[in-house]
């Protein structure tokens, strides 16, 4: 129904459906509000935020068929992740993942201080075609689909980034990536040049609040693995490289590149030359599909960002 609204705070009232008789009142509240956290939710309604027959109800409150729930919410305090109709490059889809292409400077997550343009935005109006407002779910209640990120990617790190549409493959995926079953390629442009031939940087890594950078190769960081494989090398002191992280620690292609004295292009934190970007991109992924077993291989076109970075190179790149 529509909202009333004073001084901020907007008041919604709902009734009960037949079908949705003994759910609690948390969970009905979150089949209206699917953009809304549960954490957030919860809070509101512990707050006194849910009534019913002008009584606040709990969080394990059981509702019955006919009761009428009256919700009020304070957006401007407690902001969600709004669906953002806007273009998005999908690599590889079936029903239970997806692969998109991250552009570079997008974030994946919204954070405290950014709600709107991160990944997550544009993905919840992909996945959710009749999510049309952030506050109402679709027509009848159908459940929202939301993206669970496999594996990560900085905002200045282009390239390909897999979702899965629901928990059970979200799990499963997770499961894999731990026992190492995930092989991850990333080009970079390099200022320096690096050992021929494949190689490996083993050194850890560790967080440091004095002065940033705060992620830094260190003795007692945590065991980090990358390997190195040169592809071409410029007259301008670069090295084009496929980079694979067999860990995953926080920066580690950055961190481990600019151990070797050969930052990565863009990178001002650990010491790069200057560019339009950071030239780092997540090239290539082969995963196991969770649901058969075989293994899924996807690749990210490399951007004109990088390409524009050295022109004339790329016909003659071959796969690590």
């Amino acid at each position: 129904m529509e909202p009333e609204g004073a001084n901020g705070v907007t008041e919604f009232r709902f009734e009960t459906r037949p079908e949705e008789a003994g759910s609690r009142v948390d969970e009905f509240l979150a089949r209206r509000f699917p953009l809304l956290s549960r954490t957030k939710l919860r809070g509101l309604i512990a707050a006194g935020g849910a009534s019913r027959a002008e009584t606040a109800l709990s969080l394990g409150q059981r509702l019955t068929a006919g009761d009428t729930v009256e919700f009020r919410w304070e957006p401007a305090r407690t902001p969600c992740c709004y669906p953002e109709r806007l273009p998005i490059e999908i690599l590889w889809e079936d029903r239970f993942l997806l692969v998109a292409n991250k552009p570079a400077g997008m974030l994946v997550h919204p954070t405290r201080g950014v709600k709107r343009g991160t990944l997550t935005n544009r993905l919840l109006a992909y996945l959710n075609p009749r999510l049309t407002g952030a506050e109402i779910a679709p027509e009848g209640g159908e459940p929202t689909l939301w993206p669970r990120f496999i594996h990560r990617l900085d905002r200045e790190t282009s390239g390909v980034i897999l979702v899965a549409k629901d928990s059970v493959s979200a799990a499963a995926l997770g499961k894999a990536l731990a026992l190492g079953q995930f092989s991850k390629w990333y080009l970079a442009i390099v200022c320096g040049a690096l050992p021929q031939g494949r190689s490996e940087a083993r050194e850890a890594i560790g967080r440091f609040d004095d002065a940033p950078p705060h992620w830094r190769v260190s003795s007692e960081g945590q065991a980090a693995r990358s390997i190195f494989e040169p592809l071409a090398v410029s007259e301008r002191g670069l090295s084009l490289c496929a980079l694979q992280p067999v860990t995953g620690r926080t920066n580690q292609l950055r961190i481990h590149s600019a151990h070797r004295d050969a930052p990565i292009l863009g990178d001002a934190l650990y010491g790069g030359r200057t560019a339009s970007r950071l030239m780092l991109h997540a090239w290539k992924l082969d995963f196991p599909h969770p649901a058969t077993g075989e293994v899924v291989s996807v690749c990210a076109p490399v951007p004109p960002s990088i390409r524009e970075a050295w022109p004339g190179v790329w016909p003659q790149i071959r796969e690590p």
